[in-house]
């Protein structure tokens, strides 16, 4: 299918990596060292970075809750 990451595996990885990087950025915090060397590694590294399907999706729905607890978070004024 001419994926940039060899895989839809690996291309959620880096999805769930991205968001994690907006996330942290936004509420103030510093990126994780381990996350940030990714983005100049080469396609094949994302398909390791979890390897197992199934705690991909756990940490994809982990970071949904935590981007919904950040917006029930934000003070009204700054929602609207």
């Amino acid at each position: 299918m001419g994926l940039f990451f060899n895989s839809i595996h690996g291309t959620l990885n880096h999805i769930l990596m991205a968001d994690v990087v907006w996330h942290t950025r936004l509420s103030g915090k510093t990126v994780d060292p381990s996350i940030s060397k990714l983005w100049s590694s080469s396609a094949s590294d994302w398909e390791n970075y979890i390897k197992d399907r199934q705690e991909v999706e756990k940490r994809i729905m982990q970071q949904c809750d935590t981007w919904i607890q950040f917006i029930n978070d934000l003070p009204v004024e700054k929602v609207l």
